[in-house]
């Protein structure tokens, strides 16, 4: 016999299941929080642009309706640690002890942020340092590098990559590929993103719910200009997938053009020096790098994310594609 599943349903079970791959059970208001506008899988994933599907009615109340009736037909589960309810799929309860060890191991790791947060604002061209990732979320294991995103002046990116490099290697921070080396360079900064603060929409590397919720869960270690919100602004179209913060339109302000083109020119220099050092180091890499924005995290893992979501979808039920 066929079960129905509503749209958000598979809308709620989606949302648990992309947090199941990271491990992390979610409480009901972050699940309300995390939860897509619309069921549309292919506008979800990023194969296509738009979408001509309804939104989503995503009221509290239809929600916990909706938990209610996945935990009816078993596909997920709940349990209440202290006053907190926790959700999860089926048969993964251990998460809920996992997510306490992870948020005390975070504590732990707050030392090594606040170094890496008092250091990069000595630099005068970062205007802000975002904390990406498990870190972000507080769930990371003791060890793990720290995932950052730095925006910078214009025309500064590589130019400011280039010394905060060269710091990361004096201070041992500069992740290592090596199993054994790695071992022995722990909480290393991770240096994923980098915007220029004249470019701060994200959309050249991948539009899907993947990106919006990288947005969404970015934690401020530092901010001279209340960037976070006009990266929120420059990137409304993600809005369409995920519900992210202000609607105002940004004001970027003006610049000295001279300077700006001297600027420039510098930038260029060190782009071309750093990108042809990589290139002798690491051959070919499939990263977005240009003049404004540097993506260092590779393509494929937005899939494998999917993949793993799709077929846990399959696996219970779940049919609407």
């Amino acid at each position: 016999m066929s079960v129905y599943f509503s749209d958000l349903d598979h809308a709620v079970f989606f949302t648990l299941s992309y947090s199941d791959y990271f491990n992390f059970p979610l409480t009901k208001k972050e699940i309300h929080q995390r939860l897509a506008k619309v069921w549309d899988w292919r506008f979800l994933i990023g194969q296509k642009l738009t979408t001509s599907k309804l939104m989503l009615k995503r009221d509290k109340a239809l929600l916990q309706k909706s938990l209610e009736s996945l935990e009816k037909k078993e596909k997920i589960a709940s349990l209440a640690k202290g006053k907190t309810v926790y959700y999860f799929l089926k048969g993964r309860q251990d998460l809920v002890g996992l997510r306490s060890s992870k948020k005390t191991m975070a504590k732990n790791r707050q030392s090594a942020i606040n170094q890496a947060s008092n250091y990069l604002q000595r630099f005068p061209s970062i205007k802000a340092v975002f904390l990406t990732g498990s870190s972000a979320l507080n769930n990371a294991d003791l060890d793990d590098d720290l995932d950052f995103c730095l925006i910078v002046k214009k025309n500064t990116l590589w130019i400011s990559r280039f010394f905060v490099i060269l710091l990361a290697k004096i201070l041992g921070k500069q992740p290592q590929i090596d199993a054994q080396a790695k071992n022995n360079n722990k909480q290393a900064w991770c240096l994923n993103l980098w915007l220029d603060e004249s470019s701060l929409n994200i959309v050249n590397r991948g539009f899907s719910i993947y990106q919006a919720y990288e947005l969404k869960q970015m934690r401020s270690l530092f901010d001279r200009d209340n960037l976070k919100e006009k990266i929120l602004l420059n990137n409304k179209q993600f809005a369409e997938l995920l519900a992210l913060g202000p609607e105002n339109e940004p004001n970027l302000g003006s610049k000295n053009k001279i300077f700006d083109y001297c600027l420039w020119l510098v930038n260029v220099f060190f782009y071309a020096l750093q990108n042809i050092y990589r290139y002798l180091l690491f051959g070919k890499e499939d990263y977005f790098i240009n003049l404004q924005q540097a993506h260092f995290n590779q393509f494929d893992r937005q899939e494998k994310i999917f993949k793993d979501i799709k077929n846990k979808m399959k696996a219970n039920a779940f049919s609407d594609f």
